[in-house]
């Protein structure tokens, strides 16, 4: 693996701000997901893609906290408990495989991949659907 890595500092170098493209290398080339997005779309595209991660987490995180709101908003048709046990999970699944991609190409498994965007859309859904009954 350190020699996969190795060996791509010199691409990474040749475009470092919009990287190679997309496919430009086989995906067990390189076994980490943060140096193949840098071979791969650069710059530009690991920030964004690590701010996509950032607004996840974030978007997630204030779900942890939801039976202490329990009392506060208490017509819930959804148990404050269930909200909170789903977000907890989900955020121990995202955190391990923000690890696990330091080993590994994690979010270009399908496998992986599918249950985890669906459950994220779950979650950030589900937050928006509290926030507006907050507001009413």
């Amino acid at each position: 693996r350190l020699e996969s890595w190795k060996a791509s500092l010199p691409k990474i170098k040749a475009y470092p701000l919009l990287g190679q493209g997309a496919g430009s290398y086989g995906l067990s080339w390189i076994d980490n997901q943060y140096i193949l997005d840098l071979v791969y779309m650069g710059i530009i595209g690991l920030g964004t893609f690590i701010w996509l991660l950032v607004r996840m987490f974030r978007t997630a995180y204030p779900l942890t906290k939801q039976s202490s709101l329990a009392a506060q908003y208490p017509s819930r048709e959804i148990d404050p408990k269930y909200i909170e046990a789903l977000s907890i999970g989900y955020l121990g699944g995202f955190i391990a495989l923000l690890i696990h991609s330091i080993a590994v190409t994690t979010f270009y498994n399908i496998r992986t991949m599918i249950p985890f965007w669906f459950l994220t859309g779950l979650i950030i859904v589900l937050r928006h659907l509290i926030e507006e009954e907050k507001q009413i």
